[in-house]
C-alpha cells in the first residue's frame, strides 16, 4: 500500500512540476511587426509628473496602441508587449479595451482621456522598464474572459500606480497593415503613420499539464479511499 501511494504522490508531483514550468505556445492575435535589432526609440510612453495633475487629464501624458481581433473561444489571459530599447524607468501599463472594428480607433468619449481608458478598461496590467532593448512583456489576466471581437491594446503611464517611462522603437519590420494609434498629450486618440512600431499580443493557453495533475490527485484520493478499513 505504501508503494502505491508513493507512486501517486510522485505522478501528482511531476504534474505540478510540468504546471510550474513555460505555458504552452500560442499564436500571436496582434503582432504589428517582426524586430529588427538596433531600432530606434521614438515613441515614449510617460507622463509627465511636472505638469499638473501628472495623470494625463492636463494632457501631460503618451499613449501609443492597436487594434486585434479575438475569433474562437473566449480568452481569460493574454501576453502582450511592445519591443523597446533600453532607456527608461518604472512602470507603464498595458490595458484592453473594445473597439468597434479593426480599422477603427477608440472612441474616447467625455473630453477625458483619462477617465474614458478607467471607464472602458476590460483588463490591464504594469510592464517594467527594461534594462537592455529588445521585446518587453507582461500578461494581462480578465475577470470576465474576452469572446470573440475586436479590441485595442493601449500603453500608458499615469494610471493603476504606474508613473513609469519606456521607449517603443521605430524601424520593425512591419507585418501587413497594422493599425497602430497614438494619442500625444490629449484626448483622443489619432492613427500612427510609422508601422514600423513591434507591439503584439497572445493568448496564454491553460497549462497542459492541469490534467494530469487534476488525474494524479484523484487516482490517490480513489486509492485510500478503497483501502479505508471497515469498521467493527
Amino acid at each position: 500500500m505504501i508503494n502505491m501511494i508513493r507512486a501517486s504522490a510522485i505522478a501528482a508531483l511531476a504534474s505540478t512540476a510540468l504546471l510550474a514550468g513555460a505555458p504552452a505556445s500560442a499564436a500571436y492575435v496582434l503582432e504589428t511587426a517582426t524586430a529588427v535589432p538596433g531600432g530606434s526609440g521614438d515613441y515614449p510612453i510617460y507622463t509627465d509628473a511636472t505638469i499638473g495633475n501628472g495623470d494625463g487629464t492636463d494632457g501631460a501624458s503618451n499613449f501609443i496602441g492597436a487594434t486585434f481581433a479575438l475569433t474562437g473561444s473566449p480568452v481569460s489571459a493574454l501576453q502582450v508587449g511592445a519591443n523597446v530599447d533600453a532607456y527608461g524607468s518604472g512602470q507603464v501599463f498595458a490595458e484592453v479595451v473594445s473597439v468597434a472594428s479593426l480599422s477603427s480607433l477608440p472612441a474616447v468619449t467625455g473630453g477625458n482621456l483619462i477617465a474614458w481608458l478607467q471607464s472602458n478598461n476590460l483588463g490591464e496590467a504594469s510592464l517594467s522598464a527594461p534594462t537592455v532593448a529588445g521585446d518587453a512583456s507582461t500578461v494581462i489576466s480578465f475577470s470576465t474572459a474576452l469572446a470573440a471581437g475586436n479590441y485595442a491594446l493601449i500603453f500608458g503611464s499615469g494610471l493603476y500606480g504606474t508613473t513609469g517611462e519606456i521607449n517603443l522603437t521605430s524601424g520593425n519590420s512591419t507585418i501587413g497593415s497594422p493599425n497602430i494609434f497614438s494619442s500625444l498629450t490629449g484626448d483622443s486618440f489619432q492613427a500612427e503613420s510609422d508601422t514600423g512600431i513591434r507591439i503584439f499580443a497572445a493568448p496564454v493557453p491553460l497549462p497542459a499539464a492541469l490534467p494530469l495533475i487534476a488525474s494524479g490527485l484523484l487516482a490517490g484520493v480513489g486509492f485510500l479511499r478503497r483501502r479505508r478499513p471497515a469498521l467493527s
